[in-house]
């Protein structure tokens, strides 16, 4: 787990990362390889514990690593390495998401988190991303969940805006706008 004053160190770490992969012209290589990497750590808790563990020699660390993903950009390869060496494992959680922060902005694309309750369809998703595409004039990355505490609509994050569109927040906004207009 990354302790609070470790963050900026995490943060320097995809700076450094997208430095580097901007230099080589493996951004994309880079970020597809990373998420592939914290997809698979995500759904393998014991791999993560494995790589973090002190006892575990490093050779045994990379073998591993090597068998469960493959192999990954050489640049990326290297950075896990040192992540592994300097014994900031932990880190990798935070710098994932800066990582592709970094990536989306430097290729001017917006990054949209958007929740609803219920799991999205291919279709649903693209009209949704066709239609904010058309709003922000430019490339957007929509990244979809499911919240079940929505019981409909929708929830937009950009950055640290959110817009609140579900039916919770509709009908608040109904019964706000109904006892403004019932006490005049």
């Amino acid at each position: 787990m990354l302790k609070l004053q470790d963050r900026p160190v995490a943060a320097r770490y995809a700076r450094a990362l997208f430095a580097a992969a901007s230099a080589h012209g493996e951004v994309e290589a880079v970020r597809r390889d990373l998420a592939r990497l914290g997809q698979t750590l995500a759904v393998a808790p014991a791999l993560n514990d494995a790589l973090r563990h002190p006892r575990v020699p490093m050779e045994a660390k990379r073998e591993v690593l090597s068998r469960v993903l493959g192999r990954f950009s050489p640049l990326l390869e290297r950075f896990v390495g040192l992540l592994l060496e300097k014994k900031r494992w932990d880190a990798l959680a935070e710098i994932l998401p800066d990582f592709e922060r970094l990536a989306d902005d430097a290729g001017g694309i917006l990054a949209v988190q958007a929740a609803t309750p219920a799991p999205w369809t291919e279709e649903g998703a693209a009209k949704v991303r066709r239609a904010l595409e058309s709003a922000w004039g430019g490339p957007v990355s929509l990244k979809t969940s499911v919240r079940e505490d929505l019981l409909g609509g929708i929830v937009l994050q950009v950055g640290d805006r959110v817009w609140d569109n579900s039916l919770k927040a509709q009908l608040e906004r109904l019964r706000e706008a109904w006892l403004a207009g019932a006490v005049r």
